[in-house]
């Protein structure tokens, strides 16, 4: 029920609304739109559209924070203008207004905004060719892992998008931004989250020369050293063959607790579900994985993370009631980076997991790439 409330509540920006007075942090956002589309029909119909997604927030008091996002989100993409990435209305409207409204909607019931990944595939910009080889190397590996896993009768099958989305949450994004200079030397553990890459290589020995064999690579010769280094590639592939290792260890861990197989679960649920074992390696209950799925982590988030001090080190979230409060002063929403607990790094990259559903057509709704580059 609150997974259909957050729609509920995100779907009435279609409605009508009376404009009113925007806050003053939606001023930086109508200052970018001259600089973002010269077309002044264009930007209109983008102010317009404003006017009533901050009208039909489910919360008036959300307005000064979500005009905020709305502003950063825009800054964002004037930096991308200056890559040759161009940006029309409705795309301004979506991947801006209605994504911002959704990233608003989570954080506050959540309590973790979801990863920024829609940059990432859109193929345009500086790093375009890098997010055309991702999308093309992870449609073509997962019918090769698919074949294998048929083969060894594990039970279980990966997609595309989960290959992409692990990806991109475990350094991918980093590797395409701050870290672009080391693009194709990647340590396998700090630059792309492969903790047990030996394990899961070691596992599959005719896999991995398999791929090595097709896409010129070289995981067979990586030794579980300091030295080891990875091309972009090779960090795909590697991403690939861990996820299915991860998947299969869930499957085996759901069937020895007699629980509700992957297979017959949803995508979602079964990227949730083994997101979590391939950050934790701990099969969580079941009503974690509907919170998630629903986007209900809030008040659960803040409170492990008070119980958890001084132990641990605070989580940088709140608990909804705190969130309202947070989001009417107009601040932008927390930096959230990398930390300890398992649930908190899921919503981050489901987050996106959904984002890149709602907002982009890379993906097909079974995890397909709907358009090779």
């Amino acid at each position: 029920m609150r997974a259909l409330a957050l729609t509920v509540m995100l779907a009435g920006f279609a409605g009508p609304a009376t404009a009113a007075p925007l806050p003053d942090t939606c001023a930086p956002a109508l200052a970018s739109l001259a600089t973002l589309t010269p077309d002044k029909a264009a930007a209109q119909s983008v102010q317009e559209a404003l006017d009533k997604a901050v009208a039909a927030l489910p919360n008036p008091a959300w307005a000064p924070g979500y005009c905020r996002a709305v502003s950063e989100n825009f800054e964002r993409k004037r930096l991308s203008k200056a890559e040759g990435v161009t940006f029309d209305a409705p795309r301004l409207i979506t991947t801006g207004l209605d994504y911002e409204a959704f990233r608003v909607a989570t954080f506050r019931s959540a309590g973790v905004t979801p990863k920024l990944f829609t940059g990432f595939i859109d193929q345009v910009g500086a790093t375009a060719a890098y997010e055309a080889k991702l999308l093309a190397i992870a449609a073509k590996v997962a019918p090769i892992l698919n074949a294998e896993a048929a083969k060894l009768s594990l039970g279980v099958t990966v997609t595309p998008k989960e290959i992409a989305v692990t990806h991109m949450a475990e350094g991918g994004a980093l590797l395409l931004t701050a870290n672009f200079d080391k693009v194709d030397h990647v340590h396998p553990v700090i630059g792309i989250g492969l903790d047990d890459y030996r394990v899961g290589l070691i596992h599959y020995p005719g896999l991995v020369a398999k791929l090595d064999t097709i896409f010129g690579t070289h995981l067979a010769a990586l030794k579980g050293g300091p030295d080891d280094a990875m091309t972009f590639d090779e960090t795909v592939l590697g991403t690939a063959v861990m996820y299915l290792y991860e998947k299969d260890l869930t499957a085996q861990k759901l069937a020895a607790e007699q629980r509700k197989p992957l297979t017959q679960r949803s995508l979602d649920e079964q990227f949730v579900v083994t997101s979590l074992v391939y950050n934790s390696g701990i099969l969580f209950v079941e009503d974690r994985f509907q919170q998630i799925l629903a986007f209900d982590t809030g008040t659960y988030i803040a409170d492990v993370s008070q119980r958890s001090a001084p132990k641990r080190p605070l989580l940088p979230v709140m608990a909804p009631q705190d969130a309202d409060a947070f989001l009417a002063t107009g601040a932008s929403l927390p930096n959230q980076p990398m930390s300890w607990n398992a649930v908190y790094h899921v919503l981050q990259r489901y987050g996106a997991w959904v984002a890149l559903s709602r907002y982009t057509k890379t993906f097909t709704p079974a995890g397909e790439v709907a358009a090779l580059p």
